[in-house]
This record gives structure tokens, sequence and C-alpha cells, in this order.
């Protein structure tokens, strides 16, 4: 910022010269990809929120799971134990997990999916046990707090420090 006749004036970047770094491109095409994710979920996570105060918010015939298994990935995005989806009929996420038998992937049974990955991911139905948020200090075991510290050494390397 500069001051002109007392007033403080926004400068403007300066044209760069020559060939971008291919870390300055990458570092544009993530953050303009990140914004436009988030430009096209928001406000899905708070409509789940609101779901869970209220189970009569979710529409008839919404499809909702909760996760059994951390690592399940789906929507770009990787799940965790605890955590729900909800899926409404003819949305873009219920027809991109439409299996060729015309069922919806998370329409499968606990034996279909340990055929298929090796372990049960996913229930349909809310998640029954508590929030992390609802998790008291000394009910942590030692080896959450290890996995806890873990988890959150990889979103910051992953998003930053929030």
């Amino acid at each position: 910022m500069a001051t002109e006749n007392g007033t403080t004036v926004e400068e403007k970047p300066k044209p760069r010269r020559g060939p971008r770094k291919e870390s300055d491109i990458r570092a544009d095409l993530e953050a303009k990809i990140r914004a436009e994710f988030e430009a096209k979920y928001e406000g899905r996570e708070a409509d789940l929120e609101s779901s869970r105060e209220s189970p009569t918010k979710v529409a008839t015939g919404t499809l909702v799971v909760h996760f059994l298994e951390d690592g399940f990935t789906v929507f770009g995005k990787v799940w965790y134990r605890g955590e729900e989806l909800a899926l409404e009929p003819d949305s873009d996420n219920w027809d991109s997990s439409l299996l060729p038998d015309g069922r919806n992937l998370f329409q499968l049974t606990e034996q279909e999916q340990i055929a298929k990955w090796g372990k049960w991911f996913f229930r349909e139905g809310r998640w029954q046990g508590k929030r992390l948020t609802e998790i008291e200090d000394e009910e942590l075991t030692e080896a959450d707090r290890v996995q806890l510290a873990k988890a959150e050494q990889i979103r910051e390397e992953r998003f930053g420090k929030v």
C-alpha cells in the first residue's frame, strides 16, 4: 500500500517477466481447484450438521451413511470413522456412485464391502458414537493421542495451519 496526498492507494502487482516457475503454476492451480471445490460444496456440511440435530431435516429418500473405518475415499475426500454422508437421489454424487447393477455404492451390504475391499467401511444410518469434539481428554488412550497428533500433522502438511 502506498500513500498519495494523504490517502492510501492499493499497489497493483508488477507483471512478471519470463516464464513462470512450475511451483508458482502448481500453487495457482491448486488454489483455483480448491476455490472451485469449496464453492461447489459450500454449505453441504452445515446441512448435514443441522440434520443431526433434527432427523426430520433429512429429505425423504436421502441415503445417510456413517463410516466405520478410516480411509474410504470418494467424492475427492478421505472419510474417517464417525463421519456421515447424506446422498440425495438424482444428485451428481448419487449418479457418480451408481454401480452397474443400478444400486448405489453406499447400499452395499457388510459382506459385499468385505468381499470388494477387505473391510467394512460404512453402514446405513447415522453415527451412534460420540463425536470427536465430545470426547473428554481423560477418555483418550496414549494410542489415540498419537493417532490424533499424526492426523493433525498430515492435515497441516496438506492444507496448512488453520
